[in-house]
């Protein structure tokens, strides 16, 4: 059994050498982060559990067969609900999953990863499209131009309407919806396109 001591010292390479499963189990209770590269513990359901209590980010690292695994990923989504977006598809497409994702974080959100990287590539050319630098003070600040955003089609299809006030919530349709749009452009290479333009 290794000790705290030599647990506390540890590096990345000799925790992916660990082959004993209480070790695996103590080493990613004290050093979380140590978990990434104890691949052969990636598909352990306890080992991986153990690490994902400590931190939920873990998740990244287990295998498939656990990301398909709802107990495992719902510890995960006790610490923060947008990681069930780490999940299988089947989780990530099930209703009942969605559900308890967005009363846990309080509203819906994009759950599809693909999705999402699409959205955060899109909403970065958006605020590069639709901003425009002010000296005020000596100083260059950043602002939105209106009429710019009014007439950028992210903004009007998609940003306007995932930013809604309490009056008027988004809703699991609504992210459905989304999550389509944002795939359509995937499909027809329009996120191609604005990544290479935010790289300019």
């Amino acid at each position: 059994m290794l000790t705290d001591k030599k647990i506390e010292k540890m590096k990345l390479k000799e925790a992916a050498q660990i082959t004993d499963k209480e070790d695996a189990i103590k080493v990613v209770k004290l050093q979380p982060h140590l978990f990434k590269t104890m691949e052969i513990w990636h598909d352990d359901k306890d080992v991986a559990m153990a690490a994902i209590d400590r931190t939920a980010y873990s998740i990244e690292y287990i295998s498939d067969r656990l990301k398909d695994d709802e107990e495992v990923v719902l510890l995960a989504m006790k610490q923060n609900p947008r990681l069930l977006m780490e999940a299988s598809k089947r989780l990530t497409d099930s209703d009942e999953m969605r559900k308890i994702a967005f009363e846990m974080y309080g509203h819906p959100f994009i759950v599809d990863k693909q999705a999402w990287r699409v959205f955060e590539r899109m909403d970065a050319k958006m605020m590069r499209d639709t901003t425009v630098e002010v000296k005020r003070n000596g100083r260059i600040e950043i602002e939105y131009d209106e009429e710019k955003m009014e007439n950028n089609s992210f903004y009007r299809k998609m940003y306007r309407y995932y930013n809604r006030s309490e009056a008027n919530p988004i809703t699991a349709q609504d992210i459905r919806k989304y999550e389509k749009y944002l795939l359509d452009l995937l499909e027809l290479k329009v996120i191609n396109t604005a990544k290479k333009e935010i790289k300019k």
